[in-house]
């Protein structure tokens, strides 16, 4: 499969996703920065004695590690699109259509000759 070929694909797959992450995973983990953002703002953003911020809790902890790697993983996943987004300018003058045709093409194309060698 070509390199562009195979950007393509990978731009079809993160922008097909982009209602999920906006309108459900967005509001949530906006949410959850902000709650972190308020709780490291009350300890003044000191980083010489993180253990202070869950008060020595096991639990608080574990609440607030699941919070951070939620946030993290979701801005990830925005960057990832942003990033898929401006892949889709050019790929979208190359292919002159619409990718999830182009993509799915693509995909019958390949299936279909691994299918023959068979």
């Amino acid at each position: 499969m070509k390199k562009r070929e195979r950007a393509s694909q990978k731009g079809h797959l993160l922008i097909k996703g982009w209602k999920r992450l906006l309108l459900a995973d967005g509001p949530r983990q906006s949410i959850n920065a902000l709650v972190l953002y308020s709780f490291a703002y009350s300890f003044g953003f000191q980083t010489h004695d993180i253990p202070a911020y869950w008060e020595h809790s096991a639990i608080t902890a574990m609440l607030l590690f699941a919070q951070l790697a939620t946030v993290l993983i979701f801005a990830g996943s925005l960057i990832l699109l942003v990033a898929a987004a401006l892949l889709y300018v050019p790929l979208l003058c190359y292919i002159q259509g619409n990718l999830k045709e182009y993509v799915c093409h693509k995909v019958d194309k390949v299936s279909l000759s691994s299918m023959r060698r068979w």
